[in-house]
């Protein structure tokens, strides 16, 4: 039996998968290295990335279920959610050596949990598109913190260089240590040491509390709807939010 570690991005998980078939492997599990636990039952193997395996795997899971099940295994893989590449993987083994699975039924057991990942990831995809916070740091960037609990940073990239195609913007992820940057012409993914945002107190904040406090009716203040509809996790992103994060586990 074998221990797969991997770098921990999908192209790398799909060369582990790949691995495993080119080899013959008995797979115990998937995992990055810090959540590799060493085995006396089981051998460890480092795999590296290669895009031309990745990309073998990607055209066999197209040709046989569709780009729709390839969306979403990667919105279940980018949920990080702990066994997740496990989960994927014996999929994936059903697909690959199984001719009679029924690899689109959302309720075989296989598929299910997957579904309900990906579902969670898209959740807070859709929650985000309203959420993303703007400030900008000098005459021509403009700067937004986000800290997800999932990775979508990369999904959220896509539709702020529609939106904003004639402004450099960085989206940063604080949790992952890493940000999608826009240049006016592409994207690219960066990593940032110590990053930093200027202080709640600039212009943008004051911006958007005074347009927080102004659209509030407090006749109908709600803390309990509030928090259904926006979750405290989320509210230290939020430069609205700063002034209320005392009230954000209010019961």
């Amino acid at each position: 039996m074998y221990i797969l570690v991997y770098d921990g991005s999908f192209a790398g998980f799909f060369s582990a998968v790949f691995e495993s078939y080119r080899l013959h492997l008995s797979v115990q599990d998937i995992c990055v290295e810090s959540h590799y636990v060493e085995d006396m039952f089981c051998e460890r193997l480092d795999v590296e990335t290669d895009m031309e395996h990745f990309a073998r795997i990607e055209r066999g899971i197209k040709s046989r279920v569709g780009n729709d099940i390839f969306g979403t295994l990667h919105k279940a893989f980018l949920s990080e959610m702990p066994g997740v590449e496990k989960l994927l993987f014996n999929y994936l083994k059903r697909l690959f050596d199984d001719k009679q699975f029924a690899a689109k039924n959302p309720l075989s057991q296989e598929l299910m949990p997957i579904f309900q990942l990906a579902r969670s990831v898209m959740r807070e995809y859709d929650l985000y598109l309203g959420m993303v916070r703007f400030q900008k740091v000098d005459d021509s960037l403009y700067v937004a913190r986000i800290i997800p609990k999932y990775n979508i940073a990369a999904m959220l990239a896509p539709h702020f260089k529609s939106r904003l195609p004639d402004q450099k913007w960085l989206i940063f992820d604080e949790k992952r240590k890493y940000g999608m940057y826009y240049d006016l012409q592409t994207v690219a993914e960066v990593e940032i040491e110590n990053f930093k945002l200027p202080e709640d107190s600039s212009e943008f904040a004051l911006g958007w509390q005074a347009y927080y406090k102004a659209a509030t009716i407090k006749e109908r203040i709600n803390p309990k709807c509030h928090r259904t509809m926006l979750p405290g996790c989320y509210w230290d992103a939020l430069l609205e939010k700063q002034q209320d994060l005392h009230l954000r586990n209010y019961k």
